[in-house]
C-alpha cells in the first residue's frame, strides 16, 4: 500500500513531467536526482511516470 509520501512524490514528478513536456514541447526521458540521492522506491516511481 502506498504511503502518502510516495503518493505526493508520484505526483510531484507526474506535475514535473508534464510541465516540462509541455514547456519544452518534447518527451523529456530523464531524471536528476538531488545530489544523486534516491532510493529503490524513488527509481520505481521514475519509471512508472514515464522517464528512462
Amino acid at each position: 500500500m502506498a504511503t502518502a509520501k510516495t503518493k505526493k512524490n508520484k505526483l510531484s514528478l507526474e506535475n514535473a513531467k508534464q510541465k516540462l513536456d509541455s514547456q519544452l514541447n518534447q518527451d523529456i526521458q530523464v531524471i536528476a536526482y538531488p545530489a544523486g540521492s534516491y532510493d529503490q522506491q524513488t527509481l520505481q516511481l521514475v519509471k512508472k511516470c514515464n522517464y528512462n
